[in-house]
Protein backbone atom coordinates (compact mmCIF):
# COMPACT_ATOMS: atom_id res chain seq x y z
CA UNK A 1 0.00 0.00 0.00
CA UNK A 2 2.68 2.40 1.15
CA UNK A 3 4.57 1.73 -2.48
CA UNK A 4 1.57 2.28 -3.96
CA UNK A 5 1.07 5.71 -2.27
CA UNK A 6 4.57 6.69 -2.94
CA UNK A 7 3.91 6.06 -6.87
CA UNK A 8 0.75 8.16 -6.73
CA UNK A 9 2.89 10.59 -5.13
CA UNK A 10 5.84 10.57 -7.59
CA UNK A 11 3.47 10.50 -10.59
CA UNK A 12 1.71 13.54 -9.12
CA UNK A 13 5.02 15.34 -8.70
CA UNK A 14 5.81 14.36 -12.34
CA UNK A 15 2.64 16.04 -13.42
CA UNK A 16 2.83 19.09 -11.26
CA UNK A 17 6.90 19.56 -12.98
CA UNK A 18 5.79 18.95 -16.77
CA UNK A 19 2.87 21.56 -15.92
CA UNK A 20 4.85 24.36 -14.44
CA UNK A 21 7.72 23.46 -17.29
CA UNK A 22 8.37 27.11 -19.45
CA UNK A 23 8.04 26.71 -23.13
CA UNK A 24 8.94 28.13 -26.06
CA UNK A 25 7.26 29.17 -29.80
CA UNK A 26 8.72 26.34 -32.33
CA UNK A 27 10.03 29.75 -34.13
CA UNK A 28 13.01 29.80 -31.57
CA UNK A 29 15.55 27.18 -32.37
CA UNK A 30 18.95 26.81 -32.17
CA UNK A 31 20.51 28.73 -35.52
CA UNK A 32 17.76 31.22 -35.43
CA UNK A 33 18.22 35.07 -35.74
CA UNK A 34 16.28 37.43 -33.94
CA UNK A 35 15.64 41.11 -35.90
CA UNK A 36 18.39 43.79 -35.00
CA UNK A 37 18.08 46.87 -33.59
CA UNK A 38 14.85 46.91 -32.48
CA UNK A 39 12.94 45.30 -29.48
CA UNK A 40 12.83 41.57 -30.13
CA UNK A 41 9.45 39.77 -28.77
CA UNK A 42 9.70 36.08 -27.18
CA UNK A 43 6.92 34.67 -26.24
CA UNK A 44 5.74 31.12 -25.09
CA UNK A 45 3.48 29.13 -22.61
CA UNK A 46 3.77 28.32 -18.88
CA UNK A 47 2.34 27.95 -15.50
CA UNK A 48 -0.17 30.92 -14.21
CA UNK A 49 1.78 33.70 -12.53
CA UNK A 50 5.41 32.07 -13.29
CA UNK A 51 8.23 34.58 -13.84
CA UNK A 52 9.77 34.02 -16.99
CA UNK A 53 13.37 35.48 -17.98
CA UNK A 54 15.40 35.69 -20.69
CA UNK A 55 18.67 36.78 -21.36
CA UNK A 56 21.34 36.97 -24.63
CA UNK A 57 24.48 38.86 -24.82
CA UNK A 58 23.91 40.61 -21.59
CA UNK A 59 20.82 41.42 -22.02
CA UNK A 60 17.86 40.56 -20.43
CA UNK A 61 13.81 40.97 -19.86
CA UNK A 62 11.49 39.42 -17.16
CA UNK A 63 7.69 39.05 -17.59
CA UNK A 64 5.10 36.73 -15.75
CA UNK A 65 2.68 34.06 -17.12
CA UNK A 66 -0.62 34.88 -17.67
CA UNK A 67 -3.65 33.04 -19.24
CA UNK A 68 -1.16 30.67 -19.97
CA UNK A 69 0.87 32.96 -21.92
CA UNK A 70 4.04 35.33 -21.55
CA UNK A 71 5.76 37.15 -23.92
CA UNK A 72 8.23 40.05 -23.57
CA UNK A 73 10.92 42.16 -25.87
CA UNK A 74 14.60 42.20 -25.43
CA UNK A 75 16.53 44.93 -25.64
CA UNK A 76 17.29 46.38 -29.01
CA UNK A 77 20.57 44.71 -29.80
CA UNK A 78 22.76 45.20 -32.99
CA UNK A 79 23.72 43.14 -35.63
CA UNK A 80 25.98 40.32 -34.51
CA UNK A 81 26.65 36.75 -32.54
CA UNK A 82 26.58 33.69 -32.35
CA UNK A 83 24.82 33.98 -28.86
CA UNK A 84 23.39 31.89 -26.64
CA UNK A 85 19.58 32.45 -25.82
CA UNK A 86 18.52 31.46 -22.30
CA UNK A 87 15.31 31.55 -21.14
CA UNK A 88 14.38 30.11 -17.36
CA UNK A 89 11.21 29.81 -15.10
CA UNK A 90 11.10 26.58 -12.98
CA UNK A 91 12.85 25.40 -15.81
CA UNK A 92 15.53 26.88 -18.23
CA UNK A 93 15.87 26.25 -21.96
CA UNK A 94 18.92 27.21 -23.71
CA UNK A 95 19.12 27.90 -27.43
CA UNK A 96 23.34 27.63 -29.24
CA UNK A 97 24.56 29.89 -32.49
CA UNK A 98 21.56 32.60 -32.71
CA UNK A 99 22.59 35.85 -34.62
CA UNK A 100 20.83 39.24 -34.76
CA UNK A 101 20.45 40.44 -38.21
CA UNK A 102 17.49 41.21 -40.40
CA UNK A 103 14.22 38.71 -40.54
CA UNK A 104 12.75 38.34 -43.87
CA UNK A 105 9.32 36.94 -44.28
CA UNK A 106 9.09 35.20 -47.84
CA UNK A 107 5.38 34.79 -48.78
CA UNK A 108 3.28 34.12 -51.42
CA UNK A 109 2.19 31.08 -54.03
CA UNK A 110 4.46 28.85 -55.99
CA UNK A 111 6.73 31.30 -57.70
CA UNK A 112 7.73 32.43 -54.39
CA UNK A 113 7.76 28.64 -53.37
CA UNK A 114 10.03 27.28 -55.87
CA UNK A 115 13.06 25.59 -54.33
CA UNK A 116 16.26 26.57 -55.47
CA UNK A 117 17.33 22.37 -56.03
CA UNK A 118 14.48 22.51 -58.81
CA UNK A 119 15.56 25.79 -60.88
CA UNK A 120 19.11 25.26 -60.22
CA UNK A 121 18.31 21.87 -62.49
CA UNK A 122 16.91 24.33 -65.28
CA UNK A 123 17.27 22.64 -68.82
CA UNK A 124 17.16 25.82 -70.20
CA UNK A 125 20.76 27.47 -70.89
CA UNK A 126 20.89 31.56 -69.75
CA UNK A 127 17.75 30.41 -67.55
CA UNK A 128 20.62 31.04 -64.10
CA UNK A 129 20.46 27.20 -63.21
CA UNK A 130 24.17 26.99 -63.41
CA UNK A 131 24.25 30.40 -60.94
CA UNK A 132 21.51 29.01 -58.46
CA UNK A 133 24.19 25.56 -58.72
CA UNK A 134 27.42 27.64 -57.57
CA UNK A 135 24.58 29.01 -54.53
CA UNK A 136 24.25 25.66 -53.81
CA UNK A 137 27.64 24.62 -53.67
CA UNK A 138 28.54 27.70 -51.92
CA UNK A 139 26.05 27.33 -49.55
CA UNK A 140 27.37 25.94 -46.49
CA UNK A 141 30.44 28.84 -46.53
CA UNK A 142 28.18 31.29 -45.56
CA UNK A 143 26.56 30.85 -41.93
CA UNK A 144 25.27 34.15 -41.82
CA UNK A 145 22.38 33.37 -43.45
CA UNK A 146 19.57 30.93 -41.60
CA UNK A 147 16.57 29.27 -43.06
CA UNK A 148 13.31 28.10 -41.61
CA UNK A 149 9.83 27.16 -43.20
CA UNK A 150 6.55 26.78 -41.92
CA UNK A 151 4.40 23.90 -42.45
CA UNK A 152 1.81 24.62 -44.80
CA UNK A 153 -1.64 23.27 -44.17
CA UNK A 154 -5.03 25.23 -44.55
CA UNK A 155 -6.86 24.87 -41.34
CA UNK A 156 -10.26 26.02 -40.29
CA UNK A 157 -8.84 27.47 -37.13
CA UNK A 158 -5.70 29.56 -36.00
CA UNK A 159 -3.14 27.38 -34.82
CA UNK A 160 -1.98 28.35 -31.68
CA UNK A 161 1.83 27.82 -32.64
CA UNK A 162 3.75 27.87 -35.86
CA UNK A 163 4.37 24.26 -37.34
CA UNK A 164 7.72 24.14 -38.70
CA UNK A 165 8.41 22.00 -41.80
CA UNK A 166 10.39 18.61 -41.17
CA UNK A 167 12.17 19.40 -44.27
CA UNK A 168 13.97 21.59 -41.85
CA UNK A 169 14.21 19.44 -39.07
CA UNK A 170 11.83 21.62 -36.68
CA UNK A 171 14.25 24.23 -36.63
CA UNK A 172 16.35 27.50 -37.91
CA UNK A 173 19.25 25.83 -40.10
CA UNK A 174 22.02 27.20 -41.43
CA UNK A 175 22.43 26.97 -45.40
CA UNK A 176 23.38 22.92 -45.92
CA UNK A 177 22.27 20.29 -49.02
CA UNK A 178 18.67 19.24 -46.55
CA UNK A 179 17.79 22.98 -46.19
CA UNK A 180 17.88 23.49 -49.80
CA UNK A 181 14.64 20.35 -50.20
CA UNK A 182 12.42 23.53 -49.30
CA UNK A 183 14.37 26.47 -49.60
CA UNK A 184 12.70 29.00 -51.71
CA UNK A 185 15.28 30.18 -54.96
CA UNK A 186 13.57 33.93 -54.81
CA UNK A 187 13.76 34.14 -51.42
CA UNK A 188 17.70 32.80 -50.75
CA UNK A 189 18.99 34.22 -54.02
CA UNK A 190 17.66 37.73 -51.85
CA UNK A 191 18.48 37.02 -48.31
CA UNK A 192 22.08 35.79 -49.87
CA UNK A 193 22.55 38.86 -51.88
CA UNK A 194 21.26 40.79 -49.49
CA UNK A 195 23.44 39.12 -46.58
CA UNK A 196 26.34 40.46 -48.91
CA UNK A 197 25.72 43.47 -49.42
CA UNK A 198 24.49 44.60 -45.91
CA UNK A 199 27.29 42.74 -43.61
CA UNK A 200 24.89 41.64 -41.48
CA UNK A 201 23.55 38.33 -41.14
CA UNK A 202 19.80 37.34 -42.95
CA UNK A 203 16.74 35.18 -41.62
CA UNK A 204 14.37 33.59 -43.97
CA UNK A 205 11.22 32.44 -43.00
CA UNK A 206 9.35 30.54 -45.94
CA UNK A 207 5.80 31.24 -45.70
CA UNK A 208 3.95 30.03 -49.15
CA UNK A 209 1.99 27.59 -51.13
CA UNK A 210 1.73 26.78 -54.40
CA UNK A 211 -1.92 27.19 -55.89
CA UNK A 212 -3.31 29.93 -53.67
CA UNK A 213 -5.48 32.81 -54.21
CA UNK A 214 -4.66 36.25 -51.86
CA UNK A 215 -8.01 35.70 -49.94
CA UNK A 216 -6.36 32.87 -48.18
CA UNK A 217 -3.63 34.80 -46.79
CA UNK A 218 -6.05 36.82 -45.45
CA UNK A 219 -7.49 37.10 -41.98
CA UNK A 220 -11.50 36.63 -41.42
CA UNK A 221 -11.23 40.32 -40.24
CA UNK A 222 -9.41 41.83 -43.36
CA UNK A 223 -11.83 39.74 -45.84
CA UNK A 224 -14.89 40.96 -43.71
CA UNK A 225 -15.55 37.14 -44.19
CA UNK A 226 -14.99 33.54 -43.00
CA UNK A 227 -13.83 31.35 -45.72
CA UNK A 228 -14.06 27.35 -44.62
CA UNK A 229 -9.96 26.42 -44.68
CA UNK A 230 -6.84 29.46 -44.75
CA UNK A 231 -3.30 29.16 -44.78
CA UNK A 232 -3.67 32.73 -42.75
CA UNK A 233 -4.73 30.52 -39.83
CA UNK A 234 -1.66 28.14 -40.36
CA UNK A 235 0.70 30.09 -41.39
CA UNK A 236 0.77 33.90 -40.86
CA UNK A 237 -0.68 34.12 -37.56
CA UNK A 238 1.25 31.83 -35.70
CA UNK A 239 4.14 34.21 -36.88
CA UNK A 240 2.61 37.72 -36.42
CA UNK A 241 4.27 37.84 -32.39
CA UNK A 242 7.96 37.63 -34.23
CA UNK A 243 10.01 40.55 -34.65
CA UNK A 244 10.78 40.67 -38.26
CA UNK A 245 12.16 43.33 -40.83
CA UNK A 246 9.71 43.01 -43.44
CA UNK A 247 8.13 41.18 -46.00
CA UNK A 248 8.78 39.85 -49.85
CA UNK A 249 5.90 38.70 -52.09
CA UNK A 250 5.23 37.00 -55.43
CA UNK A 251 1.48 35.71 -55.86
CA UNK A 252 -1.39 37.01 -58.02
CA UNK A 253 -1.24 33.87 -60.66
CA UNK A 254 -4.54 32.41 -59.25
CA UNK A 255 -6.50 35.68 -59.03
CA UNK A 256 -5.17 36.63 -62.93
CA UNK A 257 -8.41 34.32 -64.05
CA UNK A 258 -10.40 36.89 -65.42
CA UNK A 259 -10.69 40.74 -65.63
CA UNK A 260 -12.81 40.87 -62.72
CA UNK A 261 -10.67 39.07 -60.22
CA UNK A 262 -7.37 40.75 -61.71
CA UNK A 263 -9.25 44.16 -61.02
CA UNK A 264 -10.68 43.42 -57.40
CA UNK A 265 -6.67 42.03 -56.73
CA UNK A 266 -5.73 45.75 -56.26
CA UNK A 267 -8.37 46.63 -53.12
CA UNK A 268 -7.48 42.81 -51.82
CA UNK A 269 -4.13 43.37 -52.07
CA UNK A 270 -3.96 46.53 -50.42
CA UNK A 271 -6.09 45.47 -47.31
CA UNK A 272 -3.60 42.40 -46.96
CA UNK A 273 -0.24 44.40 -46.73
CA UNK A 274 -2.57 47.26 -44.18
CA UNK A 275 -4.23 44.02 -42.19
CA UNK A 276 -0.90 41.86 -41.79
CA UNK A 277 0.84 45.47 -40.23
CA UNK A 278 -2.08 45.77 -38.02
CA UNK A 279 -1.67 42.20 -36.89
CA UNK A 280 1.83 42.48 -36.50
CA UNK A 281 2.07 45.21 -34.59
CA UNK A 282 4.94 46.49 -36.19
CA UNK A 283 4.29 49.86 -38.08
CA UNK A 284 4.66 50.33 -41.46
CA UNK A 285 7.18 47.32 -42.25
CA UNK A 286 8.96 47.13 -45.51
CA UNK A 287 6.66 44.93 -47.84
CA UNK A 288 8.38 44.42 -51.31
CA UNK A 289 6.60 42.49 -53.96
CA UNK A 290 7.06 41.19 -57.50
CA UNK A 291 4.92 42.30 -60.34
CA UNK A 292 3.44 39.29 -62.54
CA UNK A 293 6.48 38.03 -65.06
CA UNK A 294 5.77 37.54 -68.79
CA UNK A 295 3.63 34.54 -69.38
CA UNK A 296 1.20 34.12 -72.48
CA UNK A 297 0.13 30.94 -73.92
CA UNK A 298 -2.48 29.73 -71.78
CA UNK A 299 -6.11 28.86 -72.22
CA UNK A 300 -7.09 28.56 -68.79
CA UNK A 301 -5.32 31.71 -67.36
CA UNK A 302 -6.08 34.29 -70.32
CA UNK A 303 -2.64 35.92 -69.57
CA UNK A 304 -2.91 38.31 -72.27
CA UNK A 305 -6.00 39.25 -71.47
CA UNK A 306 -6.28 39.28 -67.69
CA UNK A 307 -2.78 39.53 -66.45
CA UNK A 308 -2.28 43.16 -67.47
CA UNK A 309 -5.10 44.56 -65.17
CA UNK A 310 -3.97 42.33 -62.79
CA UNK A 311 -0.50 44.05 -62.82
CA UNK A 312 -2.24 47.18 -62.93
CA UNK A 313 -3.55 46.45 -59.58
CA UNK A 314 -0.51 45.02 -58.25
CA UNK A 315 0.78 48.84 -58.92
CA UNK A 316 -1.86 50.25 -56.87
CA UNK A 317 -0.15 49.12 -53.71
CA UNK A 318 2.69 51.52 -54.17
CA UNK A 319 -0.22 53.86 -52.85
CA UNK A 320 0.88 52.59 -49.49
CA UNK A 321 3.45 53.54 -47.55
CA UNK A 322 7.42 51.63 -47.71
CA UNK A 323 6.38 49.41 -50.35
CA UNK A 324 8.23 48.24 -53.45
CA UNK A 325 7.48 46.71 -56.81
CA UNK A 326 10.16 44.57 -58.78
CA UNK A 327 8.75 44.53 -62.32
CA UNK A 328 9.60 41.14 -64.35
CA UNK A 329 7.34 41.20 -67.33
CA UNK A 330 10.56 40.39 -69.49
CA UNK A 331 11.77 37.25 -66.92
CA UNK A 332 9.17 35.43 -67.88
CA UNK A 333 8.42 32.55 -70.19
CA UNK A 334 5.48 32.35 -73.10
CA UNK A 335 4.06 28.90 -71.92
CA UNK A 336 5.29 28.28 -67.83
CA UNK A 337 3.67 30.03 -65.63
CA UNK A 338 7.03 28.92 -63.50
CA UNK A 339 9.25 30.75 -65.07
CA UNK A 340 12.88 29.34 -64.57
CA UNK A 341 14.75 32.99 -64.50
CA UNK A 342 14.34 32.63 -60.83
CA UNK A 343 17.85 34.06 -60.25
CA UNK A 344 17.61 37.14 -62.36
CA UNK A 345 14.25 37.67 -61.00
CA UNK A 346 15.67 37.84 -56.99
CA UNK A 347 18.74 39.52 -58.08
CA UNK A 348 16.80 42.58 -59.51
CA UNK A 349 14.50 43.09 -56.40
CA UNK A 350 17.85 43.41 -54.32
CA UNK A 351 19.02 46.83 -55.40
CA UNK A 352 14.88 47.67 -54.51
CA UNK A 353 15.51 46.72 -51.10
CA UNK A 354 18.94 48.49 -50.80
CA UNK A 355 17.14 51.46 -51.91
CA UNK A 356 13.71 51.71 -50.06
CA UNK A 357 14.60 49.74 -47.24
CA UNK A 358 18.50 50.33 -46.48
CA UNK A 359 18.51 54.10 -47.59
CA UNK A 360 21.50 53.37 -50.12
CA UNK A 361 21.79 56.17 -52.36
CA UNK A 362 20.80 53.93 -55.78
CA UNK A 363 17.54 54.00 -57.91
CA UNK A 364 16.12 50.30 -57.48
CA UNK A 365 13.36 49.95 -59.98
CA UNK A 366 12.30 51.46 -63.12
CA UNK A 367 10.55 54.39 -65.05
CA UNK A 368 6.70 54.88 -63.63
CA UNK A 369 4.09 56.49 -65.65
CA UNK A 370 3.47 60.37 -64.59
CA UNK A 371 1.54 61.99 -67.29
CA UNK A 372 0.74 62.71 -70.62
CA UNK A 373 0.02 65.49 -72.88
CA UNK A 374 -1.70 65.39 -76.17
CA UNK A 375 -0.06 67.40 -78.74
CA UNK A 376 -1.55 67.49 -82.00
CA UNK A 377 -1.45 63.63 -83.60
CA UNK A 378 0.90 62.84 -80.73
CA UNK A 379 0.74 62.19 -77.01
CA UNK A 380 4.06 63.11 -74.98
CA UNK A 381 4.21 61.02 -72.19
CA UNK A 382 6.48 61.66 -68.83
CA UNK A 383 7.85 59.37 -66.44
CA UNK A 384 8.98 59.07 -62.44
CA UNK A 385 11.89 57.34 -61.57
CA UNK A 386 13.96 58.13 -64.62
CA UNK A 387 16.81 56.82 -62.57
CA UNK A 388 20.40 58.41 -65.32
CA UNK A 389 18.36 58.60 -68.20
CA UNK A 390 16.03 56.73 -70.43
CA UNK A 391 17.42 54.03 -73.15
CA UNK A 392 15.63 51.54 -75.38
CA UNK A 393 17.17 48.57 -73.87
CA UNK A 394 18.12 45.17 -75.37
CA UNK A 395 15.91 42.24 -73.62
CA UNK A 396 17.45 38.71 -74.75
CA UNK A 397 16.10 35.60 -72.70
CA UNK A 398 16.19 32.29 -73.64
CA UNK A 399 12.22 33.21 -74.84
CA UNK A 400 12.29 36.94 -75.37
CA UNK A 401 14.46 38.62 -77.78
CA UNK A 402 13.73 42.52 -78.26
CA UNK A 403 15.99 44.79 -80.40
CA UNK A 404 17.48 48.19 -78.76
CA UNK A 405 17.36 49.31 -82.38
CA UNK A 406 14.09 50.91 -81.71
CA UNK A 407 11.33 51.46 -78.56
CA UNK A 408 8.96 49.22 -78.77
CA UNK A 409 6.12 48.21 -76.32
CA UNK A 410 3.45 51.21 -76.68
CA UNK A 411 -0.02 50.92 -78.39
CA UNK A 412 -1.98 54.28 -79.19
CA UNK A 413 -5.88 54.65 -79.70
CA UNK A 414 -8.43 57.39 -80.80
CA UNK A 415 -11.78 57.98 -79.37
CA UNK A 416 -12.83 54.91 -81.18
CA UNK A 417 -10.92 53.06 -78.63
CA UNK A 418 -9.04 51.52 -81.21
CA UNK A 419 -5.34 50.59 -80.28
CA UNK A 420 -2.60 50.34 -82.86
CA UNK A 421 0.62 49.54 -82.86
CA UNK A 422 2.60 53.28 -81.79
CA UNK A 423 6.22 54.43 -82.71
CA UNK A 424 7.38 55.82 -79.79
CA UNK A 425 10.85 57.87 -79.54
CA UNK A 426 12.74 58.73 -76.43
CA UNK A 427 13.29 62.53 -76.27
CA UNK A 428 15.24 63.49 -72.97
CA UNK A 429 13.16 62.47 -70.21
CA UNK A 430 9.73 62.13 -72.11
CA UNK A 431 8.39 59.47 -74.69
CA UNK A 432 7.10 60.40 -77.65
CA UNK A 433 4.07 58.60 -78.84
CA UNK A 434 2.43 58.52 -82.35
CA UNK A 435 0.93 56.01 -85.24
CA UNK A 436 -0.04 57.16 -88.88
CA UNK A 437 -3.22 55.37 -88.06
CA UNK A 438 -4.42 57.91 -85.05
CA UNK A 439 -4.92 61.30 -86.33
CA UNK A 440 -6.33 62.42 -83.04
CA UNK A 441 -5.11 59.94 -80.06
CA UNK A 442 -6.59 60.21 -76.72
CA UNK A 443 -4.82 57.32 -74.86
CA UNK A 444 -1.71 55.08 -74.73
CA UNK A 445 -0.80 51.97 -73.15
CA UNK A 446 2.76 50.47 -72.57
CA UNK A 447 3.60 46.82 -72.20
CA UNK A 448 -0.01 45.74 -72.11
CA UNK A 449 -0.26 42.17 -73.10
CA UNK A 450 0.63 38.98 -71.30
CA UNK A 451 4.29 38.50 -72.22
CA UNK A 452 4.85 41.83 -74.07
CA UNK A 453 7.80 42.81 -76.41
CA UNK A 454 9.01 45.57 -74.84
CA UNK A 455 12.27 47.59 -73.75
CA UNK A 456 11.81 50.47 -72.27
CA UNK A 457 14.37 51.13 -69.26
CA UNK A 458 16.08 53.37 -67.17
CA UNK A 459 20.05 53.62 -67.62
CA UNK A 460 20.59 51.63 -64.69
CA UNK A 461 18.83 48.40 -65.96
CA UNK A 462 15.16 48.12 -64.56
CA UNK A 463 12.31 47.91 -66.94
CA UNK A 464 9.45 50.64 -66.95
CA UNK A 465 5.90 49.78 -65.35
CA UNK A 466 3.71 48.49 -67.48
CA UNK A 467 0.57 51.18 -67.79
CA UNK A 468 -2.34 52.74 -69.15
CA UNK A 469 -3.30 56.32 -69.55
CA UNK A 470 -6.79 54.80 -70.02
CA UNK A 471 -9.85 53.82 -67.78
CA UNK A 472 -12.18 52.05 -70.44
CA UNK A 473 -14.20 48.92 -69.86
CA UNK A 474 -12.22 46.29 -71.16
CA UNK A 475 -15.05 44.98 -73.66
CA UNK A 476 -15.27 48.79 -75.18
CA UNK A 477 -11.52 48.14 -76.12
CA UNK A 478 -10.62 46.76 -79.68
CA UNK A 479 -7.19 46.06 -81.10
CA UNK A 480 -5.93 46.39 -84.93
CA UNK A 481 -3.44 43.51 -83.82
CA UNK A 482 -3.74 39.88 -82.48
CA UNK A 483 -2.81 40.59 -78.25
CA UNK A 484 -0.21 38.37 -77.12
Amino acid sequence: MKKIQCLLILLSSIGISLIAEIKVSTLFTDNMVLQRDMPAAVFGSGEEGEKVKVEINGKQAETTVKDGHWSLKLPASKAGGPYQLKISGKNALEFKNVMFGDVWVCAGQSNMAGSIRLYSHSRYKGAGGTKLQALMDDAAKNKNVRLIGINRTAVKKILPDAEITKAYADSWQEPNANAFRDASAIGYVFGTELQKELQVPIGLIAANRGATSIQTWMSDAALKSSPKTSYYRSVIAPLQKFTIKGVIWYQGENNGRSVHGSMAYADLFKTLISSWRQEWKQGDFPFLFFQLSGYRDSAKHKPSINWPYLRESQTKALELPNTGMTVITDLGHPSDIHPHLKYYQAMRMVPLALEKVYNHSQIGSGPEFKELQISNDKIIVSFDRIGSGLIAQKVETPWLNVSSDKLQGFVICGKDKKFYKAKAVIEGNNVIVSSDKVKSPVAIRYSWAGLPEANLFNKEGFPAVPSRSDTFEHKSVSWDFEVE
